[in-house]
């Protein structure tokens, strides 16, 4: 905050903040406060004066009362505490009409009427949307892009490891493929361009949780969402191309596949790369959130592997769902490497065609296919003209251009709005609107439920605790550091502790190590439940811990929540209504 303080007063900014309760050190650096109360403002001016006006209007500050606590409770159920007189109002609308009454109202709604500083026509820079060129826009998507590659080059460090390892296994499992095993070749094919082509199914939560930097740049006018997209494209690219070098170099030469045909092989591996990537960029794009993104993906992988023409081959494709086979990307690309290999000089020989019966020489037979490459591909359904390897390249390639065009449109076009709230239910009111008093059915029923389940009450008791952990310098020996010293307390039935300090003093420190949720470090000293050393065992089923962190699904309400732990921690001998 005092960055910001520095950074108004030598630059002239405008700034607002939106604080809850800040320390008296941090609210004293603000020369405006607004402050509201369920929708309307009660009081909006000088922070010297906020007090003041209160006062007038008949609230009193205690003494030792930090202003920025005073103001919050007074805009809460507690705020009559601190009323002096009893024609103080009471209600945000009330507060709103005794600001509004007020000197300090006239003198903000007279500065709103004349508008100071007024500027008629903003600089020329500041009026077109994105007024520098294009170039510089991606240069800058492109070098923020590196750095984070570079902050955090885990995924391809693990990406990488795992396209040697498949290559290797892959290639082990098809090693040295015999000539006529064609069902093999064509096997080890159908994994390879599952395995690159896949890939980018695992980038989806990824783009989905950067993808609100991206609206919210895009918004403000950072960049044009088409920068962003050339920038990750022009990591995906070289990245697929890498990784399909090494994986393709490892399984082509292990299998023993014709050398002619090794480029064609990469190409296509490569550019279905890119396709589908572009596809699950989309996709990501698309769905609102995660859980609806994965089943789209995994129903856009069943839809390529189906229509692939491996699993099922054209000719025994319904006439019904033949046109999702010449849709799919993998069946272009698998067609293209088929037709690539078997296509090559190796093959156009009669050797194993003849062998298996089908034109035997001196037969007199007609023979409907000209070599064993025809032959081999002809078992699957596959086209056996040349040409049909150019038509893969450059119907992968037109998915590439096509997907990637949409890809920003979309990042221009598609924003998704936060998870809508759940609705409250009659569980989940605000406290102050809850029923103060229990209907007579209510109140028997509270009375079976106590004497039914019953409760030990149990004091907590710690004495002595000291936690202790292991600092590692950057050079030198590690040496231990102290959390918790030698700390000593209680907590008794029916009774509210709080445990206070500033920030780093050790709280949560200290519930973590009474909770058993410290594996590492040293823990000394005694914790015991009712005079007996604590069990963590039944500590755990006899106690509840709410963290710093919400570790609850976002998904259930309270009520939901309660439930589910009440019928999986109480007695089972119980009936479900009395739980």
């Amino acid at each position: 905050i005092r960055s910001f303080r520095l950074i108004a007063d030598n630059f002239r900014s405008t700034m607002i903040l939106s604080l809850l309760q800040p320390p008296p050190e941090v609210f004293n650096l603000f020369d405006d406060v607004a402050l509201l109360w369920d929708g309307r403002v009660v009081y909006h001016g000088p922070t010297d004066n906020v007090v003041a006006h209160l006062e007038a209007i008949g609230y009193g500050m205690p003494a030792r009362k930090d202003v920025s606590d005073y103001l919050i409770e007074i805009c809460s159920a507690v705020g009559g505490d601190y009323a002096t007189s009893s024609n103080a109002p009471a209600t945000p609308q009330a507060l709103e009409d005794a600001w509004r009454a007020t000197p300090g109202h006239a003198v903000v709604a007279a500065r709103l009427a004349t508008t100071p500083d007024k500027v008629d026509e903003w600089p020329e820079h500041f009026a077109k949307r994105f007024e520098l060129p294009f170039q510089t826009y991606a240069y800058w998507c492109f070098r923020r892009r590196l750095m984070e590659i570079k902050g955090d080059p885990s995924y391809y460090k693990a990406r990488a490891i795992q396209s040697t390892f498949m290559g290797l296994f892959t290639g082990s499992l098809y090693f040295n493929t015999s000539y006529d095993d064609f069902n093999n070749k064509l096997g080890a094919f159908f994994v390879a361009l599952l395995y690159i082509g896949l890939g980018a199914v695992s980038e989806v939560p990824g783009n989905i949780e950067t993808r609100n930097m991206l609206y919210k740049h895009a918004d403000q006018s950072f960049y044009p969402p088409v920068a962003y997209a050339l920038a990750h494209v022009s990591f995906r690219v070289p990245w697929v191309v890498v990784e399909s070098l090494v994986y393709t170099n490892l399984l082509y030469w292990l299998i023993g596949l014709t050398p002619g045909g090794y480029i064609g092989f990469f190409v296509v591996v490569t550019l279905l790369g890119l396709a589908t990537s572009s596809i699950f960029n989309c996709v990501s794009l698309l769905a609102p959130n995660a859980a609806v993104a994965t089943p789209i993906s995994g129903l856009c992988v069943l839809f390529f592997v189906l229509f692939s023409g491996f699993v099922v081959q054209e000719p025994a494709i319904p006439d019904g769902w033949i046109w999702m086979y010449w849709i799919s990307p993998v069946a272009w690309a698998f067609r293209a490497v088929a037709v690539n290999e078997f296509t090559q000089d190796l093959y156009k020989g009669k050797q194993v065609y003849q062998e298996k019966g089908v034109c035997p020489p001196g037969s007199g037979r007609s023979c409907p296919y000209g070599s064993d490459g025809a032959f081999f591909l002809n078992a699957y359904g596959i086209k056996t003209e040349r040409v049909w390897f150019y038509y893969g390249i450059i119907a992968l390639a037109s998915y590439f251009v096509f997907f990637f065009a949409l890809y920003v449109f979309l990042a221009a076009r598609v924003r998704h709005d936060p998870a809508p709230q759940l609705q409250l239910s009659e569980y989940d009111a605000p406290l102050e609107e809850m029923p103060q008093t229990l209907t007579e059915e209510e109140s028997s029923s509270k009375r079976r439920a106590s004497s039914t389940i019953s409760y030990e009450p149990t004091t907590l008791a710690f004495k002595n605790v000291k936690y202790t952990v292991m600092v590692s310098k950057e050079r030198g020996e590690p040496y231990p550091l102290d959390l918790l010293q030698g700390v000593t307390g209680y907590a008794k039935p029916a009774t509210l502790t709080a445990l206070m300090g500033s920030s780093g003093a050790g709280k949560t420190t200290l519930l973590d190590v009474i909770a058993g949720r410290k594996t590492g470090g040293v823990v000394e000293g005694e914790i015991t439940i009712n005079g007996h050393p604590k069990d963590q065992k039944t500590f755990t089923r006899i106690s509840g811990y709410v963290e710093q962190l919400d570790v609850h699904s976002p998904e259930s309400t309270v009520y939901e929540a309660t439930l589910f732990s009440a019928t999986l921690r109480l007695d089972p001998k119980h009936a479900a209504k009395t739980r």
